[in-house]
Parts: structure tokens; C-alpha cells; sequence
């Protein structure tokens, strides 16, 4: 796919095993990133090395876990993972 045609990037991480079935863990089971054994930094700047420039970058984790702490404390840590990892990454 040409970069140019990248208006959107979502961040998350992943579980060190992926869960069978994958559905599950992507309607569930999300890592902010950084908090799992994904890559995000390295996929961040191998998009840049790409120069592939999104529009806008988000964070999605979709954890049950995570929202079971309360929605203002998952937004935070989603938020503050996704502003951590960009960091690190250099943006």
C-alpha cells in the first residue's frame, strides 16, 4: 500500500500468546502499548522509515480488564501508554 494512502494509525499491544480464537483477544484482551510484547516504538518508526505520515494516531485498547478499573483510569493509561510510546519512538 502506498504511505501516502495512511491517514490512520491505532496503537496497541499484544499478549506474548495470541489467544484462539484471535477474535476474542481483539474484542477483550488489548494491551496499551507498550505493556505487552509487541513492538509499538519499532512499528512507529518503521512506519516513518516508510514515511508513511497518518493524519492521526490513536490509541485503541479494548481490555476488559483494563475497564473493569474504572473508565477515567483506563482512559489514562491507555492515553498516558500511547504518549509514552510515541515518545520513545521520537515523536
Amino acid at each position: 500500500m502506498p504511505a501516502g494512502r495512511i491517514v490512520s494509525v491505532q496503537l496497541c499491544d499484544v499478549q506474548e500468546a495470541p489467544m484462539d480464537p484471535p477474535r476474542a483477544e481483539s474484542l477483550g484482551h488489548r494491551l496499551p502499548p507498550g505493556h505487552g510484547c509487541g513492538d509499538t516504538v519499532g512499528m512507529v518508526r518503521a512506519l516513518e522509515a516508510h514515511r508513511v505520515a497518518p493524519r492521526a494516531t490513536a490509541v485503541e485498547v479494548i481490555s476488559d480488564a483494563l475497564l473493569a478499573t474504572g473508565v477515567e483510569r483506563a482512559a489514562r493509561v491507555a492515553a498516558d501508554a500511547a504518549r509514552d510510546a510515541l515518545a520513545r519512538a521520537g515523536r
